[in-house]
């Protein structure tokens, strides 16, 4: 009898879905002297302690951003650090992008419960605001040419959008200086492209496709009522690793703002993000700064 009811009640009543409570955050590291070694946080089992926080900007990479890590033992090799690569999310959704250059290492809290600190900046930050490029492009030149060298001299990969491949400026392009300025100044000859990098590859496609190819968000659990001020909104909500700037959000109308006429605004454009989020403790949260739209459509 116990066990004709135990079949049925396993049969009959739905479990609890918890994938998105089950936090997972797997931290890669590499040293001076080449050796790799990894922190992986397990979907079953016990979980180390581990918190990351920081800030997204819009060009799509983790400016700044802090790691800390309950009991970890690297005595030794704390100053050898010097990259570091992160997977952060839920155990059915794993984002795998922010790749930090490893500023300092120190210990905030001494055993029996040992915090290790590690400081970040995004990946080859020292190349990306430091690295400088002779260019001497004739008139004529293309965009792919353009952009190849500057990739090049970074040492980062790069992709152009099909339809821009072969786009040519009527104007010479002469510049001596910081590879990050020069690729700001190819937008001035071509007007219509948009340029990101994430610390390892430079991505450039057009604004028009950018805007038809839109990524909305529906919002539906928040940590506090949306903060409208002015011509801007921030949203507090429970960390989400597909978020990224340049997307779009609704929230409910019951949140809506009428700041500007009488439009009702309940859509948004994420312009910047800061996210703080831990595997064991309640850290888990990403603030959305946002511009208020009515653009986005059906």
């Amino acid at each position: 009898m116990f066990r004709d009811s135990l079949k049925y009640l396993k049969k009959n009543i739905v479990q609890p879905k918890t994938a998105n409570f089950n936090k997972i955050i797997n931290l890669k590291f590499s040293t001076s002297n080449g050796k790799v070694f990894e922190i992986k946080t397990p979907k079953i089992g016990s979980k180390p302690d581990i918190e990351i926080s920081g800030s997204l900007t819009p060009n799509g990479y983790a400016e700044n951003f802090e790691i800390r890590v309950k009991n970890l033992y690297i005595s030794g090799i704390e100053s050898d650090l010097t990259t570091v690569e992160v997977s952060a999310g839920y155990a059915d959704k794993l984002s795998s992008g922010l790749f930090g250059t490893v500023t300092n290492c120190y210990t905030a809290n001494p055993s029996p419960d040992k915090e290790t600190v590690i400081l970040c900046t995004c990946a080859n930050v020292e190349t990306w605001s430091k690295e400088t490029i002779d260019l001497k492009l004739e008139k004529n030149f293309t965009l792919s040419t353009a952009v190849a060298q500057i990739a090049n001299k970074l040492g980062y990969a790069y992709f152009i959008e099909s339809s821009l491949m072969n786009s040519v400026s009527s104007a010479p392009f002469y510049f001596n200086g910081r590879c990050s300025v020069a690729l700001n100044k190819l937008k001035t000859f071509f007007p219509k492209i948009l340029i990101e990098s994430d610390g390892k590859k430079v991505t450039v496609y057009s604004a028009e496709s950018k805007m038809i190819s839109k990524v909305v968000h529906t919002l539906k659990i928040f940590l506090q009522s949306p903060q409208f001020s002015g011509g801007a909104v921030s949203l507090s909500v429970p960390f989400n690793p597909v978020f990224k700037c340049g997307d779009f959000v609704r929230f409910p109308t019951t949140f809506a703002s009428k700041t500007i006429g009488s439009l009702l605004y309940n859509e948004a454009q994420i312009n910047s993000i800061q996210f703080s989020f831990g595997t064991v403790s309640d850290t888990n949260e990403m603030i959305l700064s946002c511009t208020p739209t009515s653009k986005i459509g059906a």
